[in-house]
């Protein structure tokens, strides 16, 4: 926390003592002189009626030259929850927010997403320590030890945050609340990152969900390398680059020890099992193997050949989708491509991998299943790395649906890339004999095996939806949208307008309407014909009448 109690202060000689429910602006088919005002320097917001500005987040142009500025509403400097929006400038390259709040293309420009008016009015006569590190670590305290006394007492407790923001609640009052959130892990099993809005002065809980989204200096050179592959189901294949068989695959050497580690500038895989980086000696090039540094480790594992070797080419395949389809990297530190760790071999997770934080983590498997590395399972962890670096989708009610229904379209985009073809059902290659599919893109309620939709498995229409739903049976809705307008036109394409609103329309509460919009103005980018997009949204059930 770097506010203190003199920023308070400032909060409240700002406020009033009147108490109302702020405004919620829908910023679709609003002129820009809507958000003009709120573009302002901090210095002057106490002389404003509402301290409440916008802060540019991120901007870029697509294939189209169209400007898309990421923006967050603040109060006082702390974000404003829900309050985002994306601001759309046609050939506009050179423009940013502040040159844009003086800009004569208002007619041109255009916007979607929610910031709110009258905060002011909420936030009256707030108790200054709201604001202290003290009150903050109180919090995270409270919340942690309410977590463990639920039957989570044995579990190891990391990476803890308590991050102040103004938070709207059902009816749109706004009250000052800290998003609190730490990695739950337990002696075995799934971990969890357990994230909580909690009201900063009476610590009552207003939205709660598990953020974990599931699934001498060396000089190293980087090397052609390759391996075996597969599992019992697809068969060993081999990653060498010859005709018919997997392409090679990417390692590092050490030129002075001979040791060629499995990592390279996208990927670092460590071994659960030891946690270090799998590692061989490799003096030179393997003749019979295509010259090749050629990995002779034998990670053989519940029936998988080589995870290790899998999730190396896995990471490889899946950026070079996003390279090919959107000329972007999946993911980005710092403006370069991003190393990801993938944790293989964990004996803990069985079917089950996750991403949290910049890592992956992948199961071995279990007596249903092979062990989870795979292209289709790599792009659906990584897909969440990708809507947080963009929209930003909170894992929670229907925008934690949206989150984990990209991810499944990217599972099935990976695999149109490599097949040209899908099936729709999520991970096949994956099941042994008598295992049971996680989930069906086409019709999701197969899984429900006779049982309602949303008793406890997907749904795949709106009149089944309810905001208690987990987010992995509430994405039935967009997974069947997408085999409907990818079966009209073609996974790509279809891809590629999901991915679109994920970079440039879709904020971070957005919601299943809200997301259709987003879609169809992608189709328009991409000169795609909307028909297609109101035809599926209309099967699941997702109004489109507010859509432009």
């Amino acid at each position: 926390m770097n506010k203190h109690a003199a920023s308070a202060a400032i909060v409240l000689l700002c406020c009033t003592a009147s108490v109302y429910a702020a405004n919620p602006v829908d910023l679709r088919n609003q002129s820009l002189s809507v958000i003009q005002s709120m573009v302002k320097s901090p210095a002057a917001l106490c002389a404003d009626t509402d301290p409440s500005q916008l802060k540019q987040l991120s901007s870029g142009a697509d294939f189209n030259g169209t400007n898309h500025i990421r923006v967050q509403q603040t109060y006082q400097g702390y974000p404003v929850w829900n309050g985002d929006a994306v601001i759309h400038v046609p050939h506009g390259g050179s423009e940013t927010l502040m040159t844009l709040a003086r800009s004569r293309r208002a007619a041109e420009t255009s916007m979607n997403g929610v910031i709110y008016q009258g905060l002011k009015e909420d936030l009256a006569n707030t108790p200054a320590y709201v604001f202290n590190d003290t009150q903050a670590q109180k919090v995270l305290s409270h919340i942690i030890g309410t977590y463990l006394a639920q039957d989570h007492a044995e579990r190891v407790i990391s990476n803890q945050k308590a991050e102040l923001m103004v938070y709207l609640d059902e009816k749109n009052k706004a009250h000052w609340a800290y998003q609190v959130s730490f990695f739950a892990q337990p002696r075995s099993g799934t971990p969890a990152k357990p994230t909580f809005v909690v009201d900063a002065a009476s610590m009552e809980i207003y939205q709660q969900w598990n953020d974990l989204k599931t699934q001498t200096e060396a000089r190293l050179d980087d090397v052609k390398g390759g391996g075996v592959g597969g599992n019992g189901r697809i068969g060993k294949i081999s990653y060498d680059g010859l005709a018919g068989h997997y392409p090679t695959l990417d390692f590092q050497r050490d030129s002075n020890t001979k040791i060629c580690y499995l990592q390279n500038a996208e990927v670092k895989v460590v071994d659960s099992r030891n946690d270090k980086t799998p590692q061989f000696a490799c003096d030179k090039p393997d003749a019979q193997h295509g010259n090749l540094y050629w990995n002779t480790l034998n990670d053989e594992a519940n029936g998988g050949y080589s995870p290790n070797n899998d999730a190396v080419y896995s990471r490889k395949i899946v950026d070079e989708m996003y390279q090919s389809w959107f000329g972007v990297p999946i993911l980005v530190k710092d403006g370069k491509p991003m190393q990801v760790q993938m944790f293989v071999h964990d004996p803990y997770q069985g079917q089950n991998a996750y991403w949290e934080d910049g890592k992956m983590v992948f199961g071995e498997g279990d007596s249903e299943s092979y062990p989870v590395v795979a292209p289709s399972v790599v792009a659906h962890e990584l897909s969440h790395g990708f809507t947080e670096q963009h929209s930003r989708l909170v894992y929670s009610g229907q925008s934690g649906g949206l989150n984990e229904s990209f991810s499944d379209m990217a599972d099935k985009a990976v695999e149109y890339f490599v097949y040209g073809q899908n099936n729709w059902q999520i991970d096949p290659e994956l099941l042994k004999d008598g295992g049971r599919l996680l989930r069906w893109m086409d019709d999701p309620t197969q899984d429900c095996y006779g049982k309602k939709p949303g008793n406890n498995c997907s749904i795949g229409n709106m009149r089944d939806y309810n905001r208690n739903l987990n987010v992995h049976f509430s994405s039935g809705i967009f997974n069947r949208a997408f085999t409907l307008i990818a079966s009209k036109w073609n996974t790509k394409k279809a891809f590629e307008v999901m991915t679109q609103a994920n970079m440039h329309y879709w904020t971070s509460n957005t919601s299943f309407a809200d997301a259709a919009c987003g879609v169809i103005s992608a189709a328009k980018d991409y000169g795609y014909d909307k028909d297609t997009i109101l035809y599926a949204m209309k099967e699941v059930g997702v109004d489109t009448s507010r859509c432009a």
